[in-house]
């Protein structure tokens, strides 16, 4: 039967209308407003029937019908509107699909009527193949009635009755076929060669199509800034009730996709009272989208869900926007105990979600263990025998040692046994997370190391380690040739062995690294923390012509690191004092950066020596912004008398001296001789002078 209902205000989201009969009006639905509102999302109708009109809905009297992400397919109206018939009513149709669908050859409206409407506005919906029986022969096209209704605007659609809806490219209709995947299998997806792909408009409130998949999300060519983060832009949406996302799914054909991925929070068992990470990444580009509320961040809703459908809100939260993803705190007490899942999903549009793999909460006596440390055998314990955990990657068991290590920030059971045989089990519980010696001062220290800078060599000519391995990585951090690298933000745990050791204590050590982008920001959310919460880069203003230095670096781990090569530093050329490929030589800043570039700013990242390794990190990012000393000597081009003359003493010799010239703005430190000057030695004197021909001085905007 059809669903009938004079209720005040209605919303119906995500449902299907199949297969039903209406002796009048509303084979699927037959809404009588009485001025109310009416909202229908993410739903089908489909083979519905009515005796006289509305095949697949009817809505009368309403102010306000707005129907989007909706299909109807093969619905029937004896005489008016086989998919919808509205009259006197407000209607809006958003990013819908009608297909098939039929009325009476005595009605009007294959597809949609419309009657007395106040205002009726169609918009990236497609209308294809809809027609009317006419002594039982189909008549096609017959998709949106009256044509001549003054107050139907309809745009950026696809409409098969080109004589009545002609293609216009000022309203942005077409005539084309959308060429459904599988029209006659009632599969209305959108082939990849579909016209109806970026032909729609965007519609601020809408983040995803019928099936809950983000829109949009095929964007062809993205611009990209000079560090090759997405450009935030108005992406043009498919047009229809599918929203075309091959380029996520993968395969010819199109899949679902969500604005979210990667949700976790560390393994399986949570226990009450402790702090966890909740993290989860963004799928490119939806957070470069423009329809954010707000640019730069945007607000999500937290919570563990069941599989019995019960839900537990955790909060909201609004995150500012980043390329590494995302991390919540959370600590669990009684009332989340229980089997759960957490999902994080989009406020504003709660299709848009992720969800966790299972998780226990429950309440257990626990000990903190932070990443590296050792864990001991409890009392009763026989230490020299392996222990069980419930999650082998949370530990480590050293054989040659007999130690276990926490190596993966999660919650497991760890069971020891007091005998040899492993007859008497002793069962305690480890809570893993990240060292934080700011407030736990025997926790590990942790070694910041900057995502993308030179891989680092852990295995140097004067190391007492024979063996170097990645034992945790919670990013893609990797091993190769005993060098470390990582382009994500993350944690890991490097284990080194001295096979020649003579005590345990110097057989195996252990450093946990956090890796951080050159640009990571602060979480203002979070307490600021040198190694868990810091804001890179540092900044710094530095004089052209002086040597860059910094007094925390290790001087044993040679020179500083150019993050960004397009950086105007001395760099290029045979007589160039850094070579940025092998880390060696002076850092000089040759020019003021272009302020309307990102990709000449000078960011040197700084060493730090690791006390358990020896091990140099890349660890301390500092942009630079070099500027004209104000103390620098000046020449008078009028006066004739040049620099002055420059003595070898202090200058050193002539055949040394050398005026810097790059002009080449592609690479590394630009700076033209623009001036025209030149070394000259007038007569009467012993020295050379420095004689320039122009005064328009490194201006980078205009060179």
């Amino acid at each position: 039967d059809s669903q009938y209902s004079p209720y005040s205000g209605l919303e119906i989201k995500n449902s299907q209308f199949e297969d039903n009969t209406a002796g009048a009006g509303g084979g699927g639905i037959f809404l009588d407003g009485d001025d109310a509102p009416v909202e229908i999302s993410g739903c089908s109708f489909s083979m519905n029937s009515a005796g006289i009109h509305g095949g697949g809905l009817f809505v009368r009297d309403s102010r306000d019908l707005r129907a989007f992400n909706c299909v109807f397919s093969d619905n029937t109206a004896a005489e008016w509107g086989g998919g919808i018939y509205a009259v006197k009513s407000g209607t809006s149709i958003i990013n819908s699909t009608f297909v098939s669908n039929k009325r009476g050859a005595g009605g009007d409206g294959g597809g949609i009527y419309v009657s007395d409407p106040l205002t009726t506005t169609i918009t990236n919906s497609i209308f294809w193949d809809n027609g009317y029986w006419d002594g039982g022969s189909l008549i096609t096209p017959d998709d949106i009635s009256p044509p001549t209704q003054t107050s139907l605007n309809i745009s950026y659609c696809s409409v098969s009755d080109a004589a009545n809806w002609p293609a216009n490219p000022v309203n942005r209709i077409i005539n084309d076929d959308p060429l459904f995947v599988d029209p006659d299998g009632d599969d209305f997806r959108l082939d990849p060669a579909s016209p109806c792909i970026d032909r729609g408009k965007r519609i601020q409130s809408l983040f995803s199509d019928i099936r809950g998949s983000l829109r949009p999300v095929d964007i062809e060519n993205m611009p990209r800034d000079g560090a090759g983060n997405p450009v935030p832009q108005d992406s043009a949406f498919d047009i229809g009730a599918y929203e075309f996302s091959g380029d996520y799914g993968g395969i010819e054909g199109d899949l679902p996709t969500k604005a979210f991925r990667d949700l976790k929070i560390g393994g399986s068992l949570i226990v009450t009272d402790f702090e966890y990470q909740i993290q989860w990444k963004d799928k490119d580009p939806f957070a470069y989208d423009t329809r954010i509320s707000h640019p730069g961040e945007y607000r999500v809703n937290l919570a563990l869900v069941s599989d019995q459908g019960l839900r537990i809100d955790l909060g909201a939260y609004t995150v500012p926007v980043s390329q590494h993803g995302y991390t919540i705190s959370y600590t669990f007490g009684p009332e989340h105990i229980g089997r759960w899942r957490i999902r994080v999903e989009l406020a504003s549009d709660p299709n848009q979600f992720a969800l966790s793999a299972p998780i226990s909460i429950e309440y257990k006596e626990a000990t903190r263990y932070a990443l590296s440390q050792r864990i001991r055998a409890p009392q009763g314990a026989d230490p020299t025998v392996e222990p069980d955990a419930a999650d082998e990657g949370a530990c480590y068991w050293s054989v040659e040692t007999k130690r276990l290590y926490a190596i993966a920030p999660r919650t497991t059971v760890i069971t020891w046994y007091a005998d040899q045989n492993r007859e008497s089990p002793i069962p305690v519980v480890a809570y893993i997370t990240y060292p934080d010696q700011e407030n736990f001062s025997a926790d590990p220290a942790t070694r910041i190391h900057i995502a993308d800078a030179m891989p680092v060599d852990l295995l140097p000519p004067d190391s007492p380690f024979d063996l170097v391995e990645v034992k945790y990585a919670g990013n893609d951090a990797t091993t190769s040739a005993g060098k470390f690298a990582a382009a994500q933000e993350g944690w890991s745990v490097l284990l080194y062995r001295d096979n020649q050791a003579a005590h345990p204590d110097g057989a195996e050590k252990f450093d946990v690294i956090r890796t951080y982008a050159w640009n990571h920001e602060q979480d203002l959310s979070r307490p600021p923390s040198l190694t868990l919460n810091p804001d890179f880069p540092l900044e710094s203003s530095w004089d052209i012509g002086k040597e860059i230095t910094d007094p925390e670096h290790e001087p044993g781990c040679g020179s500083g690191y150019v993050f960004l090569p397009g950086a105007r530093y001395d760099g290029y050329g045979e007589t160039k004092a850094y070579d940025r490929e092998n880390r060696e030589g002076q850092i000089f800043a040759v020019n003021e950066n272009d302020p309307a570039a990102d990709r000449d700013d000078l960011v040197v990242v700084w060493y730090k020596t690791s006390d358990t390794s020896g091990v140099c990190w890349p660890s301390k990012p500092v942009r630079y912004e070099p500027a004209w000393p104000d103390d620098a000597r000046k020449i008078v081009i009028a006066s004739g008398l040049g620099s002055g003359p420059l003595p070898a003493e202090e200058y050193g010799a002539t055949s040394d001296m050398l005026i810097y010239s790059q002009p080449d703005m592609t690479q590394p430190g630009y700076n033209p001789n623009e001036e025209h000057a030149a070394f000259f030695t007038p007569a009467g004197s012993a020295h050379p002078v420095l004689f320039a021909l122009r005064r328009d001085l490194n201006k980078p905007a205009d060179n």
